[in-house]
């Protein structure tokens, strides 16, 4: 669920070896905003996206009860 924020510090730290903080920063900040708009694409929504049948909301409760 978190990858982009996973993927942070471990970009930050192979970077901080090569280049100053405010790149770093710049950097992977862009690499995590792409890989979050990534999967923000590829995320399925509903059952049926997935070939699983909707579910019902719940109006059958109420049905053949009399008050």
């Amino acid at each position: 669920m978190n990858l982009a924020g996973s993927l942070g510090p471990i970009i930050t730290t192979v970077l901080v070896q090569y280049y100053d903080w405010r790149i770093i920063m710049s950097v992977s900040g862009v690499i995590c905003m792409t890989v979050a708009v990534a999967c923000l694409l590829t995320v399925k929504n509903e059952p049926s996206d997935v070939g699983l049948p909707n579910i019902e909301p719940g109006g059958k409760k109420g049905k053949g009860k009399k008050g």
